[in-house]
């Protein structure tokens, strides 16, 4: 540019920032497009979740990456300005993350971010319990999920979010584990017929695929490859109990504080489940003469 006339330079520069502005301006645009598309995005998830809650019957939707399953539920964008992105969910929100940018969408239901089951009937402290097990779940946008609403009695509409191929064969393997429990437990006969004390050995053989069980006061929670199964089951205490049937209800609250959990298992463990009747000294029984104290019965894993 030597020898060029001042104006001449002076114009070159002028269309050099000109060009720039513009650029900066379609970039710009381009950004403001794929944050709208980011949006959209968590919208249309917490839109699907707050209409399956409101809908108040049973339905399972399908979220697709694959336009080729459009048909069967809802179609997400793979990508967003040719960058995949990251679906992360709480029970309360969905945030999208691509990049260093995140977009959000609220629930107007708490989300629940496990495999229900067959679950029909529960408590909504037990629904809280098993959302602190689960409390986020991270997937690509890639892989499909399922949306499902469950009618669950005395609480209305549940919706749940979970990954179809990772949880079925885990929960079936998880409630195979729960029944086991379960039948060990009632399945004592004349013994709990007649009041008496019910203490059992069983092996519970953990394998693919499981690989890592979690047992929780009233939960069990078993992880596997990528996702997580949920089961309430009827253990109201970890850890051996009290040799006394005297016992109060700050003893058994003590006893429940001292052993939180987890009882985790790796591999085949042999446990105990133990049935126990105990007198409450704190609690007595009204109308009765002599007063005589409430008589309780608790399960105990250890």
């Amino acid at each position: 540019m030597l020898g060029w006339p001042a104006s001449r330079v002076a114009g070159v520069i002028a269309f050099l920032l000109v060009l720039t502005s513009v650029l900066a301006f379609f970039g710009f645009q381009n950004l403001s497009y794929q944050a709208s598309l980011q949006q959209q995005v968590a919208d249309n998830i917490a839109s699907a979740v707050n209409t399956l809650a409101g809908a108040g019957g049973e339905a399972t939707v399908l979220v697709t990456f694959d336009p080729n399953q459009a048909g069967a539920g809802i179609l997400l964008p793979s990508s967003i300005g040719g960058d995949p992105y990251t679906l992360q969910f709480t029970s309360s929100s969905v945030l999208i993350l691509r990049g260093g940018n995140a977009m959000a969408a609220r629930f107007v239901v708490p989300l629940h971010l496990w495999n229900p089951g067959e679950l029909n009937r529960t408590t909504a402290d037990e629904l809280a319990r098993a959302d602190r097990m689960v409390p986020k779940w991270e997937i690509p946008s890639s892989t499909e999920f399922s949306l499902r609403a469950r009618k669950v009695e005395g609480l209305g509409t549940a919706v749940f979010a979970y990954k179809v191929e990772w949880t079925e064969a885990l929960q079936a393997a998880l409630d195979s584990l729960g029944n086991k429990i379960h039948e060990t437990v009632l399945g004592a006969g004349e013994l709990l017929a007649t009041g008496k004390d019910v203490n059992r050995t069983v092996n519970l053989t953990v394998g693919k695929p499981i690989d890592r069980l979690q047992a929780y006061p009233g939960i069990l929670i078993a992880e596997g490859g990528k996702g997580r199964g949920v089961r309430f089951e009827a253990v109201d205490f970890l850890g051996r109990p009290n040799r006394t049937y005297a016992t109060t209800e700050r003893q058994l609250q003590d006893h429940s504080r001292e052993n939180p959990g987890p009882l985790t298992f790796l591999t085949t463990k042999q446990v105990h489940i133990e049935r126990r009747h105990m007198l409450l000294l704190d609690h007595r029984v009204p109308d009765t003469d002599p007063l005589q104290y409430e008589q309780v019965v608790r399960i105990y894993l250890y």
